[in-house]
């Protein structure tokens, strides 16, 4: 009787260690859980700093787009002859 005890305690006393690193371990999944987490949400808010950023260039580029005729014009009124500059029209 007294050995069945024994096993008993024994059997008992592993459980209650098995049930210590089965918690340690569940923390440390969820420490790791929060982590990801937090670098998830710092990627999604770069990632949505950058499409701003893109869509902003994406602006700026039209409207230099735009700006460029009128640049080829001014640029035209001046034409260059043996490294004088001379230009086609008067000011």
């Amino acid at each position: 009787m007294v050995e069945v005890a024994n096993q008993s305690a024994t059997g008992a006393k592993e459980m209650a260690e098995n049930t210590v690193l089965v918690r340690e371990s569940i923390e440390r999944a969820a420490s790791t859980s929060e982590e990801t987490s937090a670098g998830a949400e710092e990627i999604s808010a770069t990632t949505e700093e950058l499409s701003a950023q893109a869509e902003e260039l994406a602006a700026t580029a039209s409207e230099m787009k735009g700006q460029a005729p009128a640049m080829s014009e001014a640029v035209a009124l001046f034409k260059l002859e043996s490294g004088d500059a001379k230009t086609t029209s008067s000011f």
